[in-house]
């Protein structure tokens, strides 16, 4: 969705560079190690573009063995972006915080800035942190069922990130370490919902984590 200062087609030329650590024993499916990511991307209208900003993200997992192959896990993301030389940052390139990768229990993008109509906006600033435990349900199928709890949110340019402003969602779910990826189904509930929000959220994915 966007607002309408961005609406038209335009042409993005960006330079990207990201610096890595992964230790975690399995992708898909770690018990232990941690996983650390920095990226950075720049585009500029020199680079024969429209578009003009840059982008900063870091990631970061940690997993943590405990009893009868129960796995810990903490995973967080933090990431800004502005444009440049007084260019607008595309819709495509701002944070949407809110949905099955973010902050479960809510709807895509529902956990940050949104128009006066309630249509999401996406931000230029993002923070949250997922903690989950998973339970195995049957180790040689890779079946497991997990609980979850969440919290963060996505912050418009005119806005500093406010810990009072962030969302919570917390639930349960069943993942599937299947042969052509993670399946996910997992049920969230908002547990601060504002008028006119939902306050649960069911989603399914396929070949992802975080």
């Amino acid at each position: 969705v966007q607002p309408q200062a961005e609406l038209g087609e335009t042409l993005t030329s960006a330079l990207g560079f990201s610096i890595s650590r992964d230790t975690r024993d399995f992708r898909f499916d770690p018990k232990e190690g941690t996983n650390h990511s920095l990226s950075l991307e720049y585009a500029g209208t020199f680079l024969g573009g429209d578009n003009a900003y840059y982008k900063v993200v870091l990631d970061s997992s940690r997993y943590f063995p405990a009893w009868r192959d129960h796995v810990f896990s903490l995973h967080g993301r933090a990431g800004f972006a502005d444009g440049i030389d007084e260019k607008v940052l595309p819709a495509g390139e701002r944070f949407f915080v809110g949905g099955i990768n973010t902050v479960r229990g809510f709807n895509f993008g529902k956990a940050g800035p949104l128009t006066p109509d309630g249509v999401i906006s996406g931000g230029n600033k993002e923070v949250f942190l997922n903690v989950e435990y998973l339970i195995p349900l049957s180790k040689e199928a890779g079946l497991k069922w997990l609980i979850f709890y969440d919290i963060g949110a996505a912050f418009d340019d005119t806005e500093s990130i406010a810990l009072s402003e962030f969302r919570e969602g917390a639930g349960f779910g069943i993942r599937w370490i299947s042969p052509i990826g993670p399946l996910r189904l997992e049920w969230g509930r908002n547990l601060n919902p504002k008028p006119g929000e939902t306050d649960r959220e069911l989603e399914f994915s396929i070949g992802t984590m975080f």
